[in-house]
């Protein structure tokens, strides 16, 4: 694996269950079960902009959190990820 390849959520093999980024009404969905209140998409978005934020002030250009049609998707270097690493070492060894 290339060391400067830019990881996501949508195209890393390792994460195969996660090849679509979560769609807003998933995530409401998963907090709310059955019954979100009416401002629960704005809650969600709301929460998102928050950690987008969080990201952006805590760390370099070298993590996002991006806008990906109706979700939303991280964006990282994949020599940054524990699991990414863990996996070529096993390999390698």
């Amino acid at each position: 694996m290339n060391a400067t390849a830019h990881w996501n959520s949508r195209t890393h093999p390792a994460f195969p269950e996660s090849c679509e980024p979560p769609a807003t009404h998933t995530l409401v969905d998963a907090l709310w079960d059955d019954d979100p209140p009416r401002t629960a998409r704005e809650q969600v978005m709301n929460c998102l902009g928050c950690i987008r934020r969080a990201i952006a002030s805590s760390c370099t250009e070298e993590v996002s959190l991006d806008r990906v049609r109706d979700g939303y998707a991280f964006g990282i270097e994949a020599e940054r990820i524990d699991h990414v690493v863990f996996s070529r070492l096993c390999a390698e060894a």
